[in-house]
């Protein structure tokens, strides 16, 4: 084993000489600050990295089997098919752990770079804690800081004493929000518009729906028709029967998939076609899958997961994943005025590929819902 001891101004600088010198490989064993006797701003970071050789060795040996495929490498060895098999069995288990090993080394120099790099400045202090204030995680948080850090403390002329706190809030939202993915509000056609929404049970489907219907009829002049597969809940059909009857808007109950079947094309001369489906936990993977067949039947049109924003984080990320089954267009976040905080949804969001298409915030049938759009969003991303 190959070991590196640094003393450097900055992780940056430490990480940069330690990956020239030990590889892409190397593992930071330990960091600390070492203060200066004579001035305190001066202060040094210790990086003590490691590199175990035979792995290392190993790694470069599996790379030059893999880009030679089998083929002669730069040696003249020729690695038989077995023996390239064996290796690429291997090197996967090998690579996940590299890379397991890497991203706790990105999440770990985020939490160094706040505690070492920052600890003066009171503006990103102010910052980190209103992020975990808004129920974002540490890791999330320290690494909105770093970034904040890169954009707007290291790289500017301006004193951390003179810093606008209010502009830092301004481009920390943008930086919370900058992989969030948006799916355009949709728009008339020329031919059927078919809209599907699943989710958990009290998630708001069905209000969200009736929101949806009537607001294309104001804006559109749509010609639609609400079907409910939903026939089992008490309450559904009334409060859909209600509504529709109130808008005009034609409701039928669908009680098998052959139902549906004769419904879409009985209907397919409409301009958009409503679809009210049962909730049901993410938990219920047999309700999740006879949902799938259900809506397969439909083929291609829009699907939206409808999820109320009052959930934690790990049930939130869970819906996510067990409804991804179903191949969401995107999802529909509902309740944001009953959400103290939002930091919780934000962050998984971050995370995923799926799109916010539309939000609701009240009760109020049909202007209580709103296009997806980061300025809106804004406002629930920080106090």
């Amino acid at each position: 084993m190959k070991i590196k001891k640094v003393l450097v101004s900055s992780i940056q600088e430490g990480m940069q000489i330690i990956t020239k010198e030990l590889g892409e490989d190397a593992v930071i064993l330990s960091t600390r600050n070492i203060e200066s006797k004579s001035d305190s701003r001066e202060n040094r970071i210790e990086i003590i990295a490691a590199i175990d050789e035979t792995i290392s060795k190993v790694t470069h040996e599996i790379n030059t089997t893999q880009s030679n495929n089998g083929k002669n490498n730069n040696n003249g060895l020729k690695f038989g098919e077995d023996y390239v098999t064996e290796q690429i069995n291997y090197s996967d288990g090998l690579k996940n752990q590299i890379f397991e090993i890497k991203q706790l080394l990105k999440d770990l120099s985020h939490r160094v770079k706040y505690k070492f790099n920052n600890y003066e400045n009171e503006a990103l202090k102010t910052i980190f804690k209103e992020l975990l204030k808004f129920e974002y995680s540490e890791d999330f948080a320290y690494k909105i800081i770093d970034e904040l850090a890169d954009l707007y403390i290291n790289n500017s002329s301006i004193e951390p004493k003179e810093v606008d706190i209010k502009n830092l809030k301004e481009l920390t939202k943008d930086l919370i929000l900058g992989n969030l993915k948006i799916l355009p509000s949709i728009n008339k056609s020329d031919k059927c518009t078919i809209i599907s929404f699943f989710g958990t049970t009290g998630g708001g489907k069905t209000t969200t729906l009736i929101k949806l219907a009537i607001l294309f009829k104001i804006i559109f002049n749509a010609d639609s028709v609400i079907l409910s597969t939903d026939v089992n809940k008490v309450g559904a059909i009334e409060q859909l029967q209600t509504y529709s009857s109130i808008a005009s808007i034609p409701h039928y109950a669908i009680f098998s998939p052959e139902d549906l079947a004769i419904a879409l094309e009985d209907y397919k001369a409409k301009d958009f076609i409503f679809i009210d489906t049962t909730g049901c936990s993410q938990q219920d993977k047999d309700s999740i899958n006879d949902l799938k067949r259900t809506l397969d039947i439909i083929g291609e049109h829009f699907r939206f997961l409808v999820q109320s924003c009052n959930v934690g984080k790990a049930t939130f990320r869970q819906i996510i994943q067990e409804y991804s089954t179903l191949n969401p267009s995107g999802i529909i976040l509902t309740k944001l005025d009953e959400s103290a905080a939002l930091g919780n949804v934000i962050e998984v969001l971050s995370e995923v590929s799926l799109p916010v298409s539309y939000f609701t915030n009240g009760s109020r049938v049909p202007e209580d819902i709103e296009p997806a759009n980061l300025k809106y969003l804004k406002q629930f991303a920080l106090p």
